[in-house]
């Protein structure tokens, strides 16, 4: 007699359709009209000059400036997935850690710093190449 927990009596439906696609088809429209805000809020805040925009606050220096309204942003995209679109992180992508995720990056650091010493000591004298040490030290003292 009655529909689920509605308390509205069936009668007052007769000749409206299904009963639960109603109500399927807001949700699915809700939901995508979340999805279509996050889709926006991600793609927008990444086009933004966040970095440049740190960089000019002058909060907490130039290197750490670079990177306060990007964790900001990453923030609030985990607020939004989380309490508005109520999914789990997995949603996009993230997972917790395991044993076999920690040996990868351990290993990939290794295999970085000693691929930049062969790049360094071996390669370079090879080829009979030299660094410019005032140029070399003006690069890697920026952030990026």
């Amino acid at each position: 007699m009655f529909l689920h927990s509605h308390c509205i009596p069936i009668f007052l439906y007769i000749g409206k359709g299904n009963f639960d696609g109603d109500m399927q088809t807001n949700r699915s429209n809700e939901r995508r009209f979340q999805n279509l805000i996050g889709l926006f809020l991600t793609i927008g805040v990444a086009s933004l000059p966040l970095g440049a925009w740190g960089e000019r606050l002058r909060v907490c220096g130039p290197l750490l400036g670079h990177e306060v309204l990007w964790w900001l942003a990453v923030a609030v995209l985990l607020f939004y997935v989380l309490r508005v679109e109520q999914r789990p992180l997995s949603s996009i992508g993230l997972r917790g850690l395991d044993l076999s995720d920690i040996l990868v990056a351990v290993l990939a650091g290794i295999l970085m710093v000693i691929g930049t010493r062969v790049i360094f000591s071996d390669v370079l004298l090879r080829f009979h190449l030299q660094i410019n040490a005032r140029e070399f030290n003006i690069w890697m003292s920026g952030p990026f």
